[in-house]
């Protein structure tokens, strides 16, 4: 009874171990780059997006814009969240020498805007939030303006409408759980 109670704790453990190592680091789950060209008095913008998912199955959406050449000033960036789920930790880090964005209200909108900021010809900015909603592709996920008046969209990631189910590791988790009670009982019969 003693060595089978042994190799059940022995597995129970091994899978535990197995399961740590697998979720231990942050996930790329996406990445996208679009580049705009010759609209609206730009000449070149590129969004990189990267969307990671961290160990508590929340995603970090990260948008990178590159003002690559252009005599124009980019003052708003918008990222469409077009079923209008739940972000938070909205944040951005403004290019050298740029005003910093405003950052957007946590929040449901239907856009994540960062406005009043200005981008010159060769800065970067980096956009970031988080959310529970899992990524998906969409035809105009961002959206610039320039010098007040024109504006220039492209393809991006932003949120989906649906919460992704937990990891197949948990429920397994969650399942070996539950045996280790049955088979402590079983052995006390």
């Amino acid at each position: 009874m003693t060595r089978s109670y042994t190799r059940l704790m022995a597995v129970v453990v091994a899978l535990l171990m197995a399961m740590c190592v697998a979720v231990s680091a942050d996930t790329v789950v996406l990445s996208s780059t679009d580049t705009i060209t010759g609209a609206g008095g730009i000449q070149s913008v590129t969004c990189n997006a990267v969307v990671t998912k961290g160990l508590d199955n929340i995603f970090t959406y990260t948008y990178e814009l590159v003002f690559e050449t252009g005599d124009a000033t980019i003052h708003t960036y918008i990222v469409q969240n077009p079923n209008n789920v739940n972000f938070f930790d909205a944040a951005n880090v403004p290019a050298s020498g740029a005003s910093s964005f405003l950052n957007p209200a946590d929040g449901d909108s239907d856009w994540l805007q960062w406005a009043n900021g200005n981008i010159q010809q060769g800065g970067i900015c980096t956009f970031s939030y988080k959310s529970a909603y899992a990524p998906m592709f969409d035809i105009k996920g961002w959206q610039i303006t320039i010098n007040g008046g024109s504006s220039a969209v492209g393809r991006t990631i932003v949120m989906g409408d649906t919460i992704p189910e937990p990891g197949s590791a948990l429920v397994l988790l969650m399942g070996v759980a539950g045996l280790v009670p049955m088979a402590i009982r079983r052995r006390r019969k």
